[in-house]
């Protein structure tokens, strides 16, 4: 079946009874929640390595109980990987980027049902090379401001 219209466009979640009626009864009630509408309008960083804390800032980010919200992120290349989502406030939402190549591109996107219904950013993660320090020289300066180093 299809789920009816809301009607008021609350900030919160709201709660809903479901039972079927058939001509041998009435079902058991099982609970059904509407969500308010979410947006995401920024992702914070849009550049980095795998392992990297992205926020999500926008609104309408609520927690449904026992069920885990994750980040979706949607590579050039058609794969999707899910990351556990740690919802902050109503406004942001915080996960790690997956492992993925040096310069993949990837859409980010949260999901407070456990991956049914994603909510898409317009902003892409960059996933770029992690970057390693291999020298830095001179090894000794004398104590001054100012002094040069070639890393």
């Amino acid at each position: 079946c299809t789920s009816p219209p809301r009607g008021i466009q609350a900030s919160h979640a709201t709660t809903v009874n479901v039972t079927v009626g058939t001509g041998m009864g009435i079902s058991n009630t099982l609970e059904f929640i509407y969500l308010p509408v979410s947006v995401i309008f920024r992702l914070t960083p849009t550049l980095g390595t795998s392992g990297t804390p992205l926020h999500m800032h926008g609104y309408g980010f609520h927690e449904i109980r026992g069920v885990q919200p994750v980040c979706m992120f949607s590579f050039s290349d058609g794969d999707e990987v899910q990351t556990p989502a740690t919802i902050l406030s109503d406004s942001l939402v915080t996960c790690d980027a997956p492992p993925s190549d040096t310069n993949s591109r990837a859409r980010v996107g949260i999901s407070l049902n456990g991956g049914h219904d994603v909510i898409t950013s317009d902003e892409v993660f960059l996933y770029q090379r992690p970057i390693s320090v291999e020298s830095v020289k001179p090894i000794h300066v004398p104590n001054s401001i100012g002094a040069m180093l070639n890393i």
